[in-house]
């Protein structure tokens, strides 16, 4: 109930303010609108768990899994998200031949994401890079995985949270893509008990995105493609990192004592 409580105000506020920007043209909104609407309905989206832990005394540092996580694990997020944003930029090639995505719907996309002035690019990436990656994780990696872990076992309320995550983007043509990182990003936030690995990643895959609406990849980063999908050996060298980062944070975190690293917080 709190999750769609939150999910109905982080959709309906923003939605009312869309209005009072009305674009040029009519029946249309302003992007400028349209980019303080996505940062509203963020903020929406984690003050309504945020007040409901409050309210009843509740530890939102065990909850939200705001815990310290070791520098390496930090500095290991990065390449991490670099690898899984360039995979999960090829799976979203992948699923477009068969299963593209109207024009409509990527026009709407784009009205979010690119950016026209500074003010609009600040916007961005206050509302899609931080934002998204912290409220979200919160949200779902945190207060909705945590409290799943505790009636179900670990991979059930992963499947379930990235389920959740995946129905309330509202874009069935993005939805596999997204089950898939999320899905990623809730073993994270288990294994590491935090969810700042988990908000790196979120935040560099946004980050991508947003390069993505913003520059042509093909003039800019001639290498990335070949023939309309990432180049062949970037996803090697992708598939590799992700790997082998998984792996070493696996190896890490069964190293601990004791081996439950959901009851330990790594300092």
């Amino acid at each position: 109930m709190v999750i769609l409580s939150a999910f109905f105000f982080s959709f309906l506020i923003p939605s009312l303010l869309i209005f009072i920007f009305p674009g040029e043209k009519e029946g249309t909104f302003s992007p400028l609108g349209i980019k303080i609407a996505l940062a509203l309905g963020e903020l929406c989206l984690g003050m309504v768990p945020l007040l409901y832990l409050w309210k009843r005394g509740l530890s939102l540092r065990d909850i939200f899994r705001w815990r310290r996580t070791p520098p390496q694990i930090l500095w290991l997020s990065v390449p991490l998200g670099l690898g899984l944003a360039i995979l999960l930029d090829e799976i979203d090639r992948l699923i477009q031949q068969f299963i593209p995505m109207p024009e409509e719907w990527m026009t709407e996309m784009s009205d979010i994401m690119k950016v026209a002035s500074g003010l609009e690019l600040l916007l961005v990436i206050l509302s899609a890079v931080v934002l998204a990656s912290v409220m979200e994780e919160a949200v779902f990696r945190g207060f909705l995985q945590k409290s799943m872990e505790e009636h179900i076992n670990v991979t059930q309320a992963v499947i379930y949270t990235s389920l959740g995550w995946a129905i309330i983007h509202l874009n069935p043509y993005i939805a596999a893509q997204i089950f898939l990182f999320g899905f990623v990003l809730g073993y994270l936030a288990w294994r590491a008990n935090s969810i700042f690995p988990a908000i790196i990643c979120h935040a560099i895959n946004n980050g991508m995105a947003l390069l993505y609406f913003n520059i042509d990849f093909s003039k800019e980063l001639p290498y990335y493609e070949w023939k309309g999908h990432v180049s062949p050996p970037l996803l090697l060298l992708s598939a590799v990192v992700v790997f082998a980062a998984v792996q070493y944070l696996d190896r890490y975190y069964r190293s601990l004592t004791p081996p439950d690293s959901n009851n330990i917080s790594p300092e």
